[in-house]
């Protein structure tokens, strides 16, 4: 690998975005950045510009612990100086880093923050099972990090004379040789001009797994430090290393609960079901809306709920039932943007027939611990064994974890 020619190509893409464009970042970036990875319209995984104020960052990320996140002014912005707070990806997955890809993000200093102990991207963040969604509890290792004297880069570090508390982070990894991958980092200030960058000869197999933004990335001493430290938007990511999976996005509606109730009364059967939300701000939209198959291919709105205040739970109640038959469910929710539009989600399922005249099957859960989350053959004998009443008698979470 030439350094000189990575640094120069890099230098020259970025420079020539900011030539191109006339506001901060790197939204038009593509064009600017033809024969390097190329990022489409469709490699920015965030949209918090355009979301309302609230704690839940969206359904295509996974905030450790959420309760230190929010969306505020279109940051996504940690509220805690301790350290690694951070946000995983969840559609999006290094698979075969050895083929390159690029990241790239816009960052921020809270101005009240004196511990600056790094801001950036962790990779590699895996368990032994490799499952997305319990790499999102594994140790982080954060390799691509603006700290307090400069760049570092894996086992790279590079002391900088300026060192912005707002700007750009850009990192690209190339194909290299040996197993290896040739890594660059660079940082620049909002209104794109290079301030400097690092290069590394990274293993390719130690940045396969989860991505994630870290703020203050450097371990801090136990206990919660209730201050600002950094915030970040436009993340975007892309390239042939990445695997992209929509289908893995939680949320907003996170799952569903129901009852079905006889009554012995005017009301016969009654079915209660709940739907659970990320936490909603006071400007999203606050009703969700319950459709049932209305027997000829379509949905028929059955019933309206409003979130209930702090719960982030709306409750749908429907009396006299017909208990003798299954009927598929749809809840919607349709989240509210600051520009006026929205955009409609759902969940969907099946309110089950009484089982009258046969053997009740009964499923018992209990005391989960996070050791194999997310419990794979668990919840595919759930679905083998079909149950008709799941019974949940505890220790479902453990305060420790």
């Amino acid at each position: 690998m030439n350094p000189d020619f990575t640094r120069r190509s890099t230098i020259k893409a970025i420079t020539a975005t900011t030539a191109a464009v006339s506001t901060p970042g790197f939204l038009q970036a593509e064009s600017a950045l033809e024969g390097e990875i190329a990022p489409p319209a469709t490699s920015r995984l965030d949209n918090w510009s355009q979301t309302h104020d609230r704690v839940f960052l969206g359904g295509k990320f996974w905030a450790n612990p959420m309760e230190d996140w929010v969306v505020e002014d279109g940051w996504a912005k940690c509220l805690i100086a301790s350290g690694k707070r951070n946000i995983h990806s969840l559609t999006h997955e290094v698979t075969a880093p050895e083929k390159g890809f690029k990241a790239y993000v816009e960052f921020a200093r809270d101005p009240g923050l004196k511990n600056h102990q790094g801001v950036g991207f962790a990779l590699g963040i895996k368990t032994e099972i490799n499952d997305y969604r319990s790499s999102c509890f594994a140790r982080l290792k954060p390799q691509a990090i603006l700290t307090k004297n400069g760049l570092k880069l894996g086992d790279k570090e590079k002391n900088l004379p300026q060192r912005p508390d707002a700007g750009f982070l850009i990192l690209e990894v190339k194909p290299g040789k040996n197993g290896n991958v040739d890594a660059v980092l660079t940082v620049a200030d909002t209104d794109g001009t290079v301030i400097d960058s690092v290069e590394a000869s990274l293993a390719a197999g130690s940045l396969s797994g989860n991505i994630a933004l870290v703020s203050q990335a450097v371990p801090s001493p136990k206990g919660r430090n209730q201050q600002a430290s950094w915030k970040f938007r436009d993340w975007r990511l892309d390239g042939p290393a990445i695997s992209v999976n929509e289908d893995r996005a939680f949320g907003p509606i996170l799952w569903t609960q129901y009852t079905v109730h006889d009554t012995r009364s005017a009301d016969g059967y009654e079915v209660k079901l709940s739907a659970l939300v990320g936490p909603m701000g006071e400007k999203d939209e606050q009703e969700l809306e319950l459709h049932l198959d209305d027997g000829a291919g379509g949905w028929k709105l059955a019933q309206t709920a409003e979130l209930m205040p702090g719960a982030s739970l709306a409750l749908f109640s429907i009396k006299n039932w017909d208990a003798s038959k299954s009927v598929p469910f749809k809840v919607v929710y349709n989240e509210a943007h600051t520009d006026g539009s929205t955009t409609a989600h759902d969940w969907t399922g099946s309110i089950r027939q009484d089982p009258k005249d046969r053997e009740l099957k009964i499923a018992g859960l209990t005391c989960q611990n996070d050791y194999a989350f997310p419990y794979a053959p668990v919840a595919e004998n759930l679905v083998k064994l079909d149950p008709d009443l799941v019974f949940f008698s505890g220790d479902q979470i453990y305060e420790s974890h």
